[in-house]
């Protein structure tokens, strides 16, 4: 036990030789303002305050070639992006370092437990079971998707969801919604299966969106039997999905911004994604805002994925299935008057009509 402590500690020490060179290269990550830009190395900060020298001088004077200013213009540009690269390196830098310091304090822990007595090792067992450190009772206020990556697995209590619910019905047919949103998933560009087919029949127009975001806004005048006409404005986002997850948070971060004045927005669930799964990266990425979102499923999908929910089924069903009657009319040479009659008979007494 005690040589097991002794190379934790020299591993440890190691490591923490390593973690202070890194944390030594700080970074600054704004470029707005020429005193933010101090941390640029000094041959890219004297090249770039040369660029924008020549900038000013070609704004102070009219008479300067518009190929010049398009040079100039096109400089500025690139010692930009070389400058932006350049504070990404660093970046990675630092985050590799922060990935050291986690390393450090869990070896230290490991080193802590070998020279505590069984006894409090016990207690501490106890406590951790006691916490479930695997349960997320409420998302991070400045949640990010790096820190979605870390807490996702987890099982996440009701509490933990405060803007979404599901329920197994037809978005296209919902009113509730202000908004609806058709995902377009790989191998589904054209719309031509599934709940994207339904969409496209009803909403004709989507086919002509080509971008991995857009949206199409449809007009909609009921006339009621008072002859008063309301208009409803119907707003339909169509989002292309890609096999990487970080590019549905991108696009869902954007539908956030557009919709931040509130109200409720309908999505479908994902043939590549579990229901509970795009429920906890909705309710991150809406953490905080003012939308209520549904996410509107069939009963198989929950079936398959063992995702049922009895909140759920109650929320959308009224707790039970509806019963379906038909009626068989069978060719017995009666005229339409009797035929009638009989329709009329089964209907006023259910009891006469045989149903599943």
């Amino acid at each position: 036990m005690k040589k097991e402590a002794e190379a934790l500690t020299l591993q440890i020490k190691t490591m923490e030789s390593l973690n202070k060179s890194i944390s030594q290269a700080s970074i600054n990550l704004s470029l707005e303002e020429e005193e933010q830009v101090a941390e640029l190395s000094p041959k890219l900060k004297a090249t770039k305050k040369k660029i924008e020298d020549i900038h000013i001088f070609i704004t102070k004077n009219r008479n300067v070639h518009t190929e010049l200013k398009e040079m100039c213009g096109s400089l500025r540009s690139t010692i930009n992006s070389v400058a932006k690269e350049y504070i990404r390196d660093k970046t990675s830098e630092l985050e590799k370092g922060g990935e050291f310091t986690r390393e450090i304090k869990r070896l230290g822990e490991i080193i802590r437990n070998h020279n505590e007595p069984k006894s409090r090792l016990c207690e501490k067992c106890a406590i951790n079971a006691d916490t479930m450190p695997d349960t997320l009772k409420s998302i991070p206020s400045d949640i990010t998707y790096e820190i979605f990556q870390e807490i996702e697995d987890k099982t996440w209590e009701e509490k933990a969801y405060k803007n979404t619910e599901t329920k197994v019905r037809d978005p296209t047919t919902c009113r509730e919604s202000s908004a609806k949103v058709v995902f377009i998933e790989p191998g589904n560009e054209k719309m031509a299966e599934s709940i994207q087919r339904i969409y496209l029949n009803r909403y004709p127009n989507l086919g002509e969106i080509k971008e991995d975001y857009g949206s199409l806004y449809q007009a909609i005048s009921i006339r009621n039997s008072e002859g008063v006409t309301c208009k409803d404005v119907q707003v339909i986002y169509k989002i292309k999905t890609e096999h990487d997850q970080k590019h549905l948070w991108d696009k869902l971060q954007k539908l956030k911004e557009e919709k931040k004045e509130g109200g409720t927005i309908a999505f479908h669930h994902l043939k590549s994604t579990s229901v509970i799964k795009l429920r906890k990266i909705l309710e991150a990425v809406f953490q905080g805002a003012k939308n209520r979102l549904i996410i509107y499923t069939t009963r198989r999908k929950l079936q398959e994925q063992g995702e049922g929910n009895p909140k759920d089924r109650e929320r959308t069903t009224g707790g039970g299935d509806r019963n379906t009657y038909a009626l068989i009319l069978k060719s017995t040479g009666d005229d339409y008057k009797d035929t009638l009659a009989k329709i009329k008979n089964t209907v006023q007494d259910p009891k006469n009509a045989k149903h599943n």
